[in-house]
C-alpha cells in the first residue's frame, strides 16, 4: 500500500514534518507515502505549458477542485471547451506513484475532501494531460 497524503493531513495531526507522517503510516502497514503537493507541482507546470501553447482555450478555466469541475460540467456545459484538460494534483500524484511502484501497488489518497472520492471514480480511466519530464 502506497499513500498519497494531502498537505492538510500532517497539519491536522500537528506533525512537524512529513517524516512523522511516513513513520505513522508505516506503522499502519503502508510501504511508502508521498506528498500530494508533488502532484500540485506537476499540475502547475502543466498549466504553465498549456497557457503558453493553447491560445484557443482563452479564456481558460484552471481548477484542480473536483467540485468546480463538476459544476462546470453540470451547470455550465457551454464553457467546457475553456476548462483546462489537466487532471488534479491527486490524480497526477497517483499516476506518478503508479509508475514508480508498479501496477501491483494499492494506492490510497488520504485527505479531507469528500469530493475526491467521486473524482477518483470518474477519472480512473487514463486521461492525457500535458506534463513534461520524468514524473
Amino acid at each position: 500500500m502506497i499513500a498519497s497524503v494531502a498537505p492538510s493531513v500532517p497539519a491536522y495531526f500537528e506533525m512537524a514534518s512529513f517524516a512523522q507522517m511516513e513513520q505513522f503510516l508505516s506503522g499502519l502497514g503502508f510501504t511508502a507515502a508521498g506528498e500530494t503537493a508533488y502532484g500540485a507541482e506537476m499540475v502547475g507546470q502543466a498549466h504553465h505549458e498549456l497557457i503558453k501553447q493553447e491560445v484557443e482555450l482563452w479564456p481558460m478555466i484552471t481548477s484542480s477542485c473536483p467540485v468546480v469541475v463538476s459544476m462546470v460540467e453540470k451547470y455550465y456545459p457551454d464553457i467546457l471547451p475553456h476548462l483546462a484538460p489537466i487532471v488534479s494534483p491527486m490524480i497526477a500524484h497517483g499516476r506518478y506513484l503508479r509508475r514508480r511502484y508498479g501496477d501491483d501497488a494499492f494506492i490510497v489518497f488520504i485527505g479531507p475532501c469528500i469530493a475526491k472520492k467521486g473524482e477518483i471514480m470518474e477519472r480512473a480511466a487514463p486521461v492525457s494531460f500535458p506534463l513534461k519530464g520524468d514524473w
